[in-house]
């Protein structure tokens, strides 16, 4: 009897543990740029998308908040009408363009300093400024401010780069026997705007 009493103790600590251990094989692979990895622990389709529906909705917002300042009511309307297909768009391209597995592991070489140095200097410049709409999705995992079950299959994680910054949220879900990454909701000043 007891036996199974530590069987059963010992399997609930390596389930509560398990999701933790995830989060910092997943910084590593991104520390280490470890493609295949990256490609284990993280479900790209659903990241993706959840990425191009908050970030469509934050652009639109902006994209309306600009046109409600100007005070013109031809503006407004346009805004209105405008707002979210244009969103969309530079939202789909830009997502597209930037979440893979290949761009994650090769910002997070960048940042480890261990780049593969192909790059020519004109791509280096480029990059700099892709790399400052990055940062608030991508950074080192040792920033975590709180992680803990939503739900039985279901763990979050909150990480700010620096405390004066708002935090990062990465939902993470049990599937396929591991815990893999689903959904990036970005920091609240997180822009697409590159100025």
């Amino acid at each position: 009897m007891k036996r199974a009493i530590y069987i059963i103790l010992a399997l609930t600590i390596g389930y509560v543990v398990w999701p933790y251990i995830s989060v910092a094989q997943l910084g590593q692979a991104v520390r280490e740029g470890d493609v295949a990895a990256l490609e284990r622990k993280v479900e790209w389709e659903s990241v993706r998308l959840n990425l191009k529906t908050d970030l469509s909705g934050r652009l639109s917002g902006e994209i309306q908040d600009r046109a409600n300042q100007s005070g013109s009511e031809i503006g407004n309307l346009l805004a209105q009408v405008l707002a979210p297909g244009v969103s969309n768009s530079v939202v789909e391209g830009f997502v597209e363009a930037t979440v893979t597995p290949e761009n994650v592991a090769e910002m997070g070489r960048k940042r480890a300093g261990t780049s593969t140095g192909a790059e020519t200097q004109s791509d280096s410049a480029a990059q700099t400024e892709s790399a400052k709409r990055e940062e608030m999705v991508i950074f080192p995992m040792n920033h975590i401010e709180w992680a803990f079950f939503t739900g039985p299959r279901q763990f979050e994680a909150r990480l700010r780069p620096e405390r004066e910054k708002p935090s990062t949220t990465f939902n993470f879900e049990f599937k396929e026997f591991g815990w893999k990454l689903v959904r990036i909701i970005p920091a609240e000043d997180f822009s697409l705007n590159a100025g």
